[in-house]
């Protein structure tokens, strides 16, 4: 009788590990499906892919990635921050899915937010001519919001874009140490 109870248990893991291995092999086909369908052009039908991918098996990162380089091709910016966010919850040093968040951000307005990303991505990346061209790019649009927001308000109040620069620079590498504190946590 213990034996039979054991031979059970040892037949449902086996299916239960079949069942999985299986989901990931159909997650992997909606993925690639996804792909093609990006290269195609079909947004919406790529999007529909990555998702059918993500809801059989959520924890690969690229799928998640994928499917925000769609929502950003498509302008859905807040969607593609929220994908490129659940990217990095599963790998928190995917370069590509900091660089899609760091854009979905700059078109959101969050600059400072869209820096911190970029100075993730250039460090990993640090002669990559786009990711300088994109710093530059949200620096100024933080330095000409700041000034916008403080209008009024004395000169000295004002932050130079040099300021900027170092305040975002300070703040992306208090997220890169907290990333790389995660990283030996896990």
């Amino acid at each position: 009788e213990e034996a039979d109870l054991r031979s059970a248990e040892a037949e449902a893991a086996a299916a239960e590990a079949e069942t999985r291995a299986s989901k990931i092999e159909a997650a992997v086909a909606a993925k690639d499906e996804g792909n093609r369908l990006f290269k195609a052009g079909d947004t919406s039908a790529a999007v529909s892919a990555y998702t059918r991918s993500i809801s059989l098996d959520q924890s690969c990162a690229a799928t998640w990635a994928n499917r925000a380089a769609v929502h950003m091709q498509t302008g859905d910016f807040k969607a593609a921050e929220d994908d490129s966010t659940a990217a990095l919850q599963r790998d928190p040093g995917y370069i590509k899915a900091h660089h899609r968040r760091g854009m979905a951000r700059r078109q959101l307005g969050n600059l400072t937010a869209a820096l911190q990303d970029f100075e993730i991505v250039q460090q990993a990346l640090p002669d990559n001519a786009q990711v300088r061209a994109e710093i530059l790019a949200a620096s100024d649009a933080l330095l000409k919001q700041r000034q916008n927001n403080g209008k009024g308000a004395e000169p000295k109040a004002r932050l130079s874009k040099a300021e900027v620069e170092v305040q975002a620079k300070e703040e992306a590498e208090a997220n890169a140490k907290a990333i790389k504190a995660a990283k030996l946590e896990a």
